[in-house]
């Protein structure tokens, strides 16, 4: 879900899940994710994108 914000950052997506970290790559799943459908998110790991895992 992308929300719009008016602070530091433009958007913050949340309800994805973790499922694997390369060294320059975050591999994010859906928490309501249907394992018959599901899309992978990858990010980059690098100043263009900030993560916070909770």
């Amino acid at each position: 879900m992308a929300v719009g914000r008016s602070g530091p950052y433009r958007y913050e997506y949340i309800g994805f899940r973790l499922i694997a970290k390369s060294p320059s790559q975050y591999y994010l799943v859906s928490k309501t994710a249907d394992y018959n459908s599901t899309k992978v998110v990858v990010l980059p790991d690098d100043d263009t994108v900030r993560v916070e895992l909770s």
